[in-house]
């Protein structure tokens, strides 16, 4: 069987991991309760502060109050996350690389 590139790899990491985030988010806005003028509920803590990073970059390149600021956030997000598990598969497959002999 192939081996999978560490690249792909992670970024397929980074966006089950990101849509888990966003799929949690739907769920607990929803289940809020709606009210006359919307959704009631609030994103989990854990959540807004693993996208902190793609919001403070996304206020970089367009206003806070733009469509285009939540999709940007969600994929800077993804981004970081996907970096991230890049360098945890780099080291953790270079723990299993054998030695020349």
């Amino acid at each position: 069987m192939k081996r999978i590139p560490t690249t792909l790899l992670a970024a397929m990491i980074g966006i089950a991991i990101e849509s888990a985030l966003c799929v949690v988010s739907v769920v607990s806005v929803l289940a809020g309760g709606i009210g006359p003028c919307g959704p009631t509920g609030d994103a989990p803590g854990f959540v807004s502060v693993i996208h902190q990073p793609g919001f403070w970059l996304a206020g970089f390149l367009v206003q806070d109050s733009s469509p285009l600021y939540l999709v940007l956030s969600v994929a800077m997000t993804t981004l970081m996350l996907s970096i991230l598990a890049y360098f945890v598969l780099r080291i953790s497959r270079e723990k299993h690389r054998k030695p020349f002999a």
